[in-house]
């Protein structure tokens, strides 16, 4: 899953995972240069069920305690099915999550090394637009 300027621009960091925790690694490349993103990386692919779930590693993209509120971080969890776990793209990009109605969002555009991504109301800004350029999974 790549965080991007959408449309038309390639990616700007790719969300690694790691457990309890989804950072956003790699300032932006430069001009001409491709993104820090390595599909072969065992941590970077991205899967997105038909259950509206994201998994990487054998783990789903889960808002921390099933929260709602603006600024609640998301992790990595056991797969459970639960509303924090369902997240829709929109045309724009942007990934919601149809439970708290907020968007994945790295705080501030963030870009480097660690930044924790969290859900936020849904802005339109750059920080909320995501590429899922991997095929569904069942």
């Amino acid at each position: 899953m790549c965080w991007t300027s959408w449309p038309g621009e390639r990616s700007r960091a790719c969300a690694l995972a790691r457990p309890r925790r989804v950072p956003v690694p790699e300032p932006p490349p430069e001009p001409g240069e491709e993104p820090n993103c390595q599909t072969y990386a065992e941590d970077q692919p991205w899967h997105h069920h038909d259950n509206g779930s994201l998994s990487t590693i054998g783990r789903c993209l889960d808002i921390e305690g099933n929260g709602t509120a603006d600024g609640t971080p998301v992790q990595l969890w056991e797969c459970n099915g639960v509303g924090g776990q369902v997240w829709r793209q929109h045309a724009d990009g942007a990934l919601v999550n149809p439970r708290s109605g907020r968007c994945l969002e790295a705080p501030g555009g963030a870009t480097a090394n660690g930044t924790r991504l969290r859900i936020a109301d849904c802005d339109g800004s750059t920080a909320q637009k995501f590429r899922l350029n991997l095929p569904k999974s069942g």
